[in-house]
């Protein structure tokens, strides 16, 4: 049972994930019956090892893959016994380490942040600031039991799951596989095949959460318009392959690591209620529910402008303009600003055989966007949100915010 207690257990991983505990909690308010959720995670991890053998086999360009794990198993034991080896030597040097220190290895984290708060009042004092401690010796990496293989973790993981009852599943990964976004297209769709067909209970719902924006090291908050994107097309990669893939949908989260720089959102409710809104749509019999934020439909090229329609379903009670939600700003401690933005952001226009530019005026009408620029005269294209790190600010009444989206056909994963 995931209570507080298992839910909020330390150390990584130890504990229930907060998004699957969220989910429940939603989808049990509405459906007033008990909800069942086996958390299966491990973070840091590829596609690949989430597919059976089987699976892999299925799709000729994941060729690479099936032949890798054969590969792997010969040269486990080997493996095996030279991490074996490597352990030994570590927990050697563990010692010496402690000795050293003073304190024991699992204390190292608590040093670290004591140090740091002590650190951040010498700096305010103007005062010197001791060493930070030292770091101990690297663990070895066990690649006898290497989570990034293909086909490893179904095997230990997802496998042992399939005599359980299934409703349907989160796929909450993509981080790890964000630098192969056309990749990505055959390996996300042989994996919801692969655990469909083990399952055997027919297309059961799977449901995408879309990589949210993350900054890079060095980039700026918001990158240059003709930059290209890897994170970007991945998005687009989440995104064609659930309007591909039957009984899929995708929970976007652009706008929720907007404030703190962080690889995962800190604010679990919000990805956890955009999912429970797909699923009580899909699954739990509100049709009419509006599960998701402003989806691009169409463009129109009017002049020197370019006007953006989107989805009757995905307008709600109409476009707007908005900050992130609340849950947000109390994950980073800070204040939600008191007031929506007064300018809408986060497109660019561009025009032929010319790189994308910052628009100068853009503009609601009639629940579209009107795009145009006084540097572009004759624009074929728009993009919103089309960078590793972007800050759009379109949403519904809802508060569901529109995902990115291009309306050229520049082949994924350039610019």
């Amino acid at each position: 049972m995931a209570t507080v207690d298992n839910a909020m257990k330390g150390g990584q991983w130890q504990g229930f994930s907060a998004v699957g505990y969220y989910f429940g909690n939603f989808i049990h308010a509405k459906t007033k019956m008990p909800v069942g959720m086996i958390a299966s995670v491990w973070g840091g991890t590829p596609a690949q090892p989430w597919i059976s053998l089987e699976g892999l086999q299925s799709d000729p360009r994941l060729k690479g893959e099936a032949d890798s794990v054969p590969r792997y198993r010969a040269s486990y034991e080997q493996n095996l016994k030279k991490y074996d080896e490597e352990m030994k030597k570590w927990k050697v040097e563990v010692a010496e380490w402690e000795k050293k220190a003073g304190y024991p290895l699992n204390e190292y984290a608590r040093h670290v942040k004591d140090w740091g708060h002590e650190a951040d009042k010498l700096k305010a004092a103007g005062q010197p600031v001791p060493p930070r401690p030292e770091q101990p010796p690297r663990e070895p990496r066990d690649f006898a039991n290497n989570n990034q293989v293909s086909s490893a973790l179904f095997n230990g993981m997802i496998a042992p799951l399939i005599p359980y009852a299934i409703k349907g599943a989160l796929w909450y990964q993509g981080e790890s596989s964000a630098s192969q976004p056309l990749h990505y297209q055959a390996l996300l769709p042989a994996l919801i095949a692969d655990w469909r067909k083990k399952w055997g209970v027919g297309d059961f719902p799977f449901f995408i959460v879309q990589l949210p924006n993350f900054i890079q090291g060095g980039q700026q908050p918001i990158m240059p318009p003709d930059s290209p994107s890897v994170w970007a097309a991945m998005r687009e990669a989440q995104k064609n392959i659930a309007a591909a893939v039957s009984n899929t949908d995708l929970a976007v989260t652009i706008d929720l690591a907007a404030i703190k720089v962080s690889l995962h959102p800190w604010d679990k409710w919000d990805v956890a209620e955009r999912l429970s809104l797909l699923a009580r749509k899909k699954v739990y019999g509100e049709p009419n529910l509006v599960a998701h934020g402003p989806v691009y439909k169409s463009q129109t090229v009017e002049g020197n402008k370019v006007r953006i329609t989107f989805e009757p379903d995905s307008i709600g009670g109409g476009l707007s303009l908005d900050n992130p939600p609340l849950h947000l700003y109390y994950a980073v401690e800070l204040p939600r600003p008191s007031t929506p933005p007064q300018d809408l952001t986060g497109f660019v226009i561009r025009r032929s055989g010319q790189s994308f530019r910052g628009s100068q005026s853009l503009h609601r009408q009639d629940n579209t966007v009107v795009v145009s620029s006084e540097k572009v005269a004759n624009p074929v294209s728009v993009r919103y949100d089309w960078a590793d790190n972007p800050h759009g600010d379109l949403y519904n009444k809802e508060g569901l915010p529109a995902g990115p989206f291009r309306t050229d056909a520049i082949p994924l994963g350039t610019k």
